[in-house]
């Protein structure tokens, strides 16, 4: 074979080598996934599982949490950990007082903890609030962002 006919097919394979190389991922990160987001662990509890309104905020707030953008949820997450815990008084009732902690960990240390408070009529905009808080700590916090 003459080197006019080897020269194309050197530069395709040049070529898919070089595609290939761009897409995988770096291989110094703990965690060979690809994205600019961060990965965030969640754990979402409720204090008195047995309380059917304990068990209705603990799930919008971990439904809020896993479709978020600013990140991407995976509960082998290297660095970013997530701890939410929901709470509410034993008595029936809108006034029933509900709190939402929530946790915010950076390899394995706790960098910021919040408390939000109300009552149970204004369940569903503690969540949000909640969700919030911890979105924009992620997000100021975090080097993908800058």
């Amino acid at each position: 074979m003459s080197w006019a006919k080897i020269k194309p097919l050197l530069i395709a394979v040049a070529l898919i080598a070089l595609a290939w190389l761009a897409w995988m991922p770096d291989w110094q990160a703990q965690s060979f996934k690809r994205s600019t987001k961060p990965f965030v662990a969640l754990s979402v509890t409720a204090q008195q599982p047995e309380l059917q309104y304990s068990r209705e905020v603990m799930e919008d707030i971990r439904n809020r949490l896993a479709v978020r953008h600013e990140w991407i949820v995976d509960p082998e997450a290297p660095h970013w950990k997530i701890a939410v815990a929901v709470s509410q008084e034993q008595a029936a009732g809108a006034k029933t007082p509900v709190s939402i902690v929530a946790k915010l960990f950076y390899d394995g240390q706790l960098q910021q903890q919040w408390r939000v408070q109300g009552n149970m009529s204004a369940a569903n905009e503690l969540a949000s609030r909640a969700v919030k808080l911890l979105t924009t700590a992620v997000s100021n916090v975090d080097p993908a962002f800058e």
